[in-house]
């Protein structure tokens, strides 16, 4: 499967997607941690239809592993008692 149609694909999803081919038929995805409920789909239904018609095996990653927004270190904060 040409990494051009996979990234077609997942682009309807995060127009920022990153695919990193692992073996012929199994790519990692990292897209935005707001897109991956969407991406996954209900009981996974939207990531088996993916992999169903590209024909490979699509893992889901953040792009940003955290708990939550990415944090901005060079803001720093003076604390009152």
């Amino acid at each position: 499967m040409a990494k051009k149609q996979i990234l077609a694909e997942l682009r309807k999803f995060d127009r920022s997607v990153e695919v990193e081919l692992l073996s012929e038929d199994k790519v990692v995805a990292r897209v935005e941690n707001e897109v991956i409920p969407r991406l996954i789909g209900k009981k996974g239904a939207t990531i088996k239809e993916l992999e169903d018609y590209l024909g490979i095996s699509i893992e889901v990653s953040p792009k940003i592993k955290t708990l939550g927004k990415e944090a901005d270190f060079e803001k720093r904060f003076i604390l009152h008692r």
